[in-house]
């Protein structure tokens, strides 16, 4: 079973001592982080809710992107289950936009 954690990644602050939001995907021995985006000040991170304080001035925003990025993980964690697939992390959150020959049409 693959489990999906939200954190923030302190190792890599930037010169405004932002850091960056992370999703860790896991599964047996594969793991891979996938960013969400954002870059946040370590003040206003819940580690325990793995999600932003609601005294950010965009908390609404970036917790909604955590969720549908986490929501999304989840889903296609779910549905290679149903399919008795073996779930691949280093495939996850590689999404390329589908553009056929009769989109143009």
């Amino acid at each position: 079973m693959a489990t999906i954690n939200v954190l923030l990644n302190e190792s890599r602050a930037d010169r405004n001592g932002l850091y960056p939001i992370l999703i860790k995907v896991r599964n047996g021995k594969e793991k891979k982080e996938i960013a969400v985006g954002y870059r946040i000040d370590k003040k206003y991170w819940l580690e325990s809710e793995q999600r932003v304080s609601k005294k950010h001035p965009d908390a609404a925003l970036i917790n909604s992107a955590i969720e549908s990025k986490r929501s999304e993980l989840a889903r296609a964690i779910h549905d290679a289950e149903l399919q008795d697939r073996q779930v691949r992390v280093k495939s996850l959150g590689n999404k390329r936009p589908q553009s056929l020959f009769t989109n143009y049409l």
